[in-house]
């Protein structure tokens, strides 16, 4: 058996209604009671802590993704726009560039046909078919280089294109569009005057003024030529220029877009984390908070309770925390009650047995189902054996007390007699005449004889040795009675645990074994016990009828006195010896019988019983039965008056 103790927190913890509620079940088979604990919610409602964290998580990686998306996708878009503007400026160059290499092809071609023209004309006989497809040609050639160049002012300019001229800005090359400007203005000049000059060449031929004709081809035709050509291949290399500030334009671009892929990478990353650390501010600080709350359970603080917020799944189990905390300390307040419960009971049983060992067998523990009632019923039990031992070794030692006293009496009074005879007053006889002894004097001296053997059987050395066993079973009794109580005080010592003891409860274990052991043993010295003072009995029986046949002896010697007289002296002494010595060896028995009995009485004096009254009664009845048994000293007192 052993004492369960329970540590739990002193002060009162929540009530479980607050966050949880306590529901015992069907007792399922074995006994056993579950307990299910229904956790309840807060009342409010948040659309993101309601959220399932499988669904948030979801959402925060799809956020995080679609902001990567987004920056990746406009890096994308500004590199394509910055590529399709190269492009289309490589493209308006390369056109320009052909352009204008056909038009110095058209004006170095009107310069051949001027000539040409001039040439035909001034032939001795000129054909009128050839001047006119020569003025057609020129007139053809006049037209498309026109065209061209009106074409190239009015649409392949870098001033026509505004992403032109933003590449040319952002290549430090904005100076490039006003000198194209400058050079398509020269361009149309020079083809003005040139084109002028061919016209009077032709209105000359027309004439058929060739001398004329030939000296405009001479002095101003040719030279204009040279200029629009001179003019137009400016054009042609400024757009090679154009080509390398688009290079220089394309890696500035190229700067700026690592610049923009690093930025929008930053930006990128900080919105990515702000998503992270909000979903993750849902989660972990309510983990923390959990924590928090379970590290103040283990440090003893039974009310720590968790804020529930939210229906996820932490919310979940913030509130079935909850509900499991406040299962707990109902039970830990149940625990401390069936504690102090227990404690009261051990601290009862203590005093019944400090009174036991106090020596007041009348006392009763109170008997529960609890280990303390076990171990007290126990004790009951070992108690009221003891107790029912004592009063019968009390009964014993009465009527062993009661038996020597009489027998006393009885050698009292028989010496009483044996002095009544006078050997003075003997008969003589003559001297050396030696008369045998009578028959009855003969009978009375080997009753004397066989009771002096009897007394001498009745040695006390056995019954000496049955109380000394009787007094150490007592003995080991209080023993067994101190240990329970410092078993019982050392479980009053560590009532603050929460586990119970299991050396406690081997050492109550064991102490209830030596308790049944003893038992055992006290069952066995009264059995004994009772043997022996059967025994007894029968020899007393025996000597009191051997004592009751000498007295009848004895009074038919005193009837017969007067053939006493005629006893010799020595027979007379002989007998009267040998009544004396038995008398004296009775007297001897007697008293340390009575000695003895006075002994087991004065140990047993310091028990108390209920019962106790019950030994004056059966004392009486034996004194009773003593005093009137036939054959006893008073019967035969009675009987000679």
């Amino acid at each position: 058996m052993s004492l369960t103790r329970t540590q739990a927190h002193t002060q009162t913890p929540r009530s479980s209604n607050s966050s949880g509620q306590l529901s015992t079940g069907n007792a399922p088979q074995g006994g056993q009671t579950s307990l299910r604990i229904r956790p309840t919610f807060r009342g409010g409602r948040t659309l993101i802590l309601d959220m399932p964290i499988g669904q948030r998580l979801t959402i925060g990686f799809l956020l995080a993704a679609l902001i990567a998306t987004l920056v990746a996708s406009l890096i994308g878009v500004q590199r394509s726009q910055s590529l399709s503007r190269q492009s289309e400026f490589y493209q308006d160059l390369l056109r320009t560039n052909t352009s204008l290499t056909t038009g110095a092809n058209f004006l170095q071609l009107m310069n051949t046909e001027a000539g040409a023209l001039i040439e035909d004309a001034n032939a001795p006989q000129p054909s009128e078919e050839t001047i006119k497809q020569d003025e057609t040609a020129l007139l053809g050639l006049i037209d498309r280089y026109e065209t061209t160049l009106k074409t190239y002012v009015s649409q392949d300019l870098v001033s026509n294109h505004s992403s032109q001229v933003a590449l040319l800005e952002e290549a430090n090359k904005g100076e490039q569009v006003q000198q194209q400007e400058t050079m398509a203005a020269s361009a149309q000049r020079t083809w003005q005057v040139y084109r002028i000059s061919l016209e009077q060449i032709i209105t000359s031929v027309k004439a058929g003024n060739i001398a004329e004709a030939q000296t405009f081809s001479r002095v101003q035709a040719e030279p204009t030529n040279g200029d629009a050509i001179s003019a137009l291949r400016a054009l042609i290399h400024l757009n090679q220029k154009l080509s390398d500030s688009i290079n220089i334009a394309s890696a500035v671009e190229e700067q700026q877009q690592l610049i923009t892929t690093i930025v929008g990478s930053l930006l990128a990353f900080i919105a990515i984390s702000l998503v992270g650390w909000f979903i993750s501010g849902t989660i972990v600080r309510r983990l923390k908070r959990l924590l928090h709350v379970t590290q103040a359970v283990e440090r003893g603080d039974m009310l720590a309770r968790v804020e529930v917020v939210g229906r996820d799944e932490i919310g979940s189990v913030s509130a079935s925390t909850n509900a499991m905390l406040n299962a707990i300390s109902d039970l830990f307040t149940e625990t401390r009650l069936q504690r102090d419960a227990l404690t009261n009971a051990a601290e009862h049983l203590f005093t019944n047995m400090r009174v036991v060992n106090a020596g007041d067998l009348r006392i009763n523990a109170s008997v529960n189902n609890d280990p303390i009632g076990l171990l007290a019923s126990a004790f009951n039990f070992t108690v009221g054996r003891f107790r029912r031992f004592v009063l019968r070794v009390q009964t014993m030692t009465e009527q062993l007390d009661a038996a020597s006293r009489y027998e006393v009496e009885r050698a009292e009074h028989f010496v009483t007699i044996l002095n009544s005879f006078d050997p003075a007053q003997q008969i003589p006889t003559r001297k050396g005449e030696e008369k045998p002894l009578s028959p009855q004097a003969s009978e009375a001296v080997n009753k004397i004889k066989r009771l002096y053997e009897h007394v001498h059987n009745l040695s006390d050395e056995n019954h000496q040795k049955r109380l000394q066993a009787i007094q150490t079973s007592n003995e080991q009794i209080i023993q067994v009675i101190d240990r329970l109580q410092q078993v019982l005080a050392h479980d009053g010592g560590n009532r603050n645990t929460s586990a119970p003891s299991p050396i406690s409860n081997s050492r109550a274990a064991m102490l209830t074994h030596d308790l049944r052991m003893l038992e055992l043993q006290t069952q066995n010295m009264y059995k004994d016990l009772q043997h022996t003072q059967w025994e007894r009995s029968q020899r007393f029986l025996e000597m009191e009828k051997e004592l009751n046949q000498a007295l009848k002896a004895v009074q038919a010697l005193d009837k017969a006195q007067g053939a006493l007289h005629s006893l010799s002296a020595e027979e007379q002494e002989e007998l009267l010896h040998a009544g004396h010595l038995f008398v004296s060896d009775v007297l001897s028995m007697s008293r340390k019988l009575h000695a003895l009995s006075q002994e087991v009485r004065v140990n047993m004096i310091s028990f108390q019983l209920d019962g106790s009254e019950e030994v004056m009664p059966q004392r009486h009845m034996d004194n009773q039965r003593l005093r009137h048994a036939p054959g006893s000293i008073h019967h035969s007192h009675s009987h000679r008056q």
